[in-house]
């Protein structure tokens, strides 16, 4: 049992940036879940962006990137496309919230771009990496 724990924790630590991703994306998952009013600009597409299918998409994304990064990436290919969709579910999320900040003028969600653009950039960076 120990040197499976050994191999877990040497895998964790040679993806750690991928950990990372996979914490912050389920993270995102369960934030978006809990809150089904964070989106509510424009109205029209209101129930659509607070969807629970996007949500569960999040969450399992996360925690493939999570099992994927314990497991060692064993598939590359699998690594490559678990990573080019959450690059694409990130920049959807970005582009929502810029459209709050710009088009309803909610400042507020300033902070969520950012720290989103720095989790799309990592994600990126990952992928290139890869």
């Amino acid at each position: 049992m120990s040197k499976r724990l050994k191999q877990l924790t040497k895998n964790a630590d040679k993806n750690f940036n991928q950990m990372i991703i996979g914490v912050l994306i389920v993270a995102i998952g369960i934030f978006l879940w809990a809150d089904k009013n964070y989106f509510f600009w424009p109205p029209q597409l209101r129930l659509l962006m607070n969807s629970e299918w996007s949500d569960i998409v999040f969450i399992c994304l996360g925690i493939c990137l999570l099992f994927t990064a314990l497991t060692g990436n064993r598939s590359r290919k699998f690594q490559s496309i678990l990573l080019i969709l959450a690059s694409a579910a990130v920049a959807m999320l970005l582009a929502e919230q810029v459209w709050h900040v710009l088009g309803a003028h909610k400042v507020e969600m300033i902070m969520a771009v950012i720290l989103d653009a720095g989790l799309l950039t990592l994600l990126i960076r990952c992928a290139y990496k890869n």
